[in-house]
């Protein structure tokens, strides 16, 4: 998983949430792990930083790190998100008043636009290089650049920013004195603009005919009401933007989880319950086959990332990466080596200015040829039944991460029988509200329930498990993320 990546994602949905100052914290954070900026995703970042001091009106750093992503992205062959850089860079210029500079970059923008056949993208680049014209002064070719942007606005049916186009052009030509050709794009804005009715329209084309400017008390309601849909049609957008994002997130989650077929391969017996509070998961499951000399193993993982929702997600794709490292790339084989090796990777990446993000996670190890299992925990204990008595295993009680103890973590052995059942949980099953009363479920319930289901097959334990916390959460809302896995050894 490239981390680079996750760091992209999270800082884009900050951004568009107005959440500058956490954005600017995630994109940077991410160009600090791939310092040779090798990665596509670094680009992305540098354009990132440079819509947060674009809108911090910090024009001079957003240039240099406009220069910096568009550098990356042209070696890294991506036309589309160089042509978005390219435009930013215009914008700049312009908001600087450097028109010339501006006009290349646009047209160096269009110019990528135009060979990757987006027609939205083109549209946005004819907008933009008519809107410099026009705040120049060179109204013709404003227009003209206009009128290629209606075109394609017309073709791809985006009949909101046709409207908006038309109107630009009406305005333009009721500058130029040409009144009958304002009178036709103001009609044509009006007519695309299905908020208004006959009459308002009838009277609006009327007054524009008679040069009359003057706004009655019922026109002064009607435009209020215009810029209402418009202002909903651009949260509806801005929503559908930060949804696309938080899926996205959750395609790259689902991307790095092992699927079902790999944990069968290594464990005969098992169910897995897994059940995000939200569309990705702070909770997450990660297991990894590693072979060294004559020895093999299997290692299981369950852990509780800091949060949960997007920030959760976020830190389980940091743990996840930094769990893989250890194991596939630093041929570190001891469970509690592996926590400790995580803890320092997330301290140095995210810690170093105070913040304590991490994981509780129980780690265990199968020698897939003596069959000895070992284990470390962070917070989070192992239960085992044998011979119907439950039995909590050993926890150390600190975080995989920055926290008040940075003690080196145990290595645990499980001594168990044929036909014990080994359970591994997250706490988002005992911490749900619910029942009669609307408390919460609590472990000493939840371990009743596993001693009672503990005999049964594995695939009916899960679906009691679900059953009963559907029931017990019933029209409440879910509080946490909920990951179990049972294992027959």
């Amino acid at each position: 998983v490239d981390a680079v990546m996750a760091y992209y994602v999270v800082g884009t949905v900050y951004k568009d949430l107005e959440k500058l100052d956490e954005a600017e914290r995630y994109f940077n954070t991410g160009i600090n792990l791939n310092l040779e900026h090798t990665s596509t995703w670094s680009g992305r970042i540098y354009a990132g930083l440079t819509s947060v001091y674009t809108t911090l009106e910090r024009y001079d750093e957003a240039l240099v790190y406009a220069f910096k992503g568009l550098e990356i992205l042209r070696n890294g062959g991506n036309k589309i998100a160089e042509s978005r850089v390219l435009t930013e860079i215009g914008l700049l210029y312009k908001k600087q008043k450097d028109y010339e500079h501006a006009l290349h970059y646009f047209n160096e923008g269009l110019k990528l636009r135009e060979q990757s056949g987006y027609e939205q993208f083109k549209m946005s680049s004819l907008s933009e290089i008519a809107d410099l014209y026009k705040e120049t002064g060179k109204k013709e070719l404003a227009i003209e650049y206009l009128k290629q942007a209606e075109e394609i606005a017309m073709q791809i049916k985006r009949e909101v920013k046709q409207a908006q186009i038309c109107k630009d052009i009406g305005e333009i030509y009721k500058a130029l004195n040409d009144h009958q050709q304002a009178l036709d794009y103001f009609e044509k804005y009006m007519r695309i603009g299905s908020a208004l009715n006959k009459q308002e329209t009838e009277k609006k084309i009327s007054e524009m005919q008679h040069g009359i400017l003057k706004e009655k008390e019922d026109e002064i309601e009607r435009l209020r009401n215009v810029e209402l849909k418009r202002a909903y049609e651009i949260i509806s957008e801005r929503n559908k933007e930060i949804t696309d994002s938080i899926n996205y997130a959750k395609r790259i989650q689902q991307s790095v989880l092992p699927v079902k077929e790999v944990i069968h391969e290594y464990l005969e017996d098992y169910f897995l319950l897994f059940k995000p509070k939200d569309i990705v998961s702070g909770d997450f499951y990660w297991a990894t086959h590693k072979v060294q000399g004559d020895k093999e193993y299997f290692y299981l993982a369950v852990a509780d990332s800091t949060g949960h929702g997007v920030p959760g997600a976020f830190m389980s794709l940091l743990n996840i990466t930094f769990l893989n490292e250890a194991v596939n790339e630093k041929d570190i084989l001891e469970p509690h080596l592996i926590l400790n090796h995580v803890r320092e990777r997330l301290i140095h990446s995210i810690s170093r200015d105070g913040g304590k993000d991490g994981m509780d996670c129980i780690l265990i190890c199968i020698d897939i040829k003596t069959k000895q299992i070992t284990f470390a925990s962070a917070n989070n204990a192992p239960v085992l039944i044998s011979s119907h008595q439950i039995m909590h295993l050993h926890a150390d009680k600190m975080p995989v991460g920055k926290g008040e103890k940075v003690d080196a973590f145990k290595l645990n052995t499980i001594d168990a029988l044929q036909g014990d059942v080994l359970y591994l949980y997250t706490d988002g099953y005992a911490d749900q509200f619910g029942g009669p009363k609307g408390k919460k479920f609590k472990y000493k319930q939840l371990d009743e329930l596993l001693l009672s289901i503990s005999g049964r097959d594995m695939g009916e334990q899960e679906q009691i498990l679900d059953q009963r916390f559907e029931e017990w959460k019933g029209e409440l809302e879910q509080v946490d993320d909920v990951c179990i896995i049972g294992i027959r050894l």
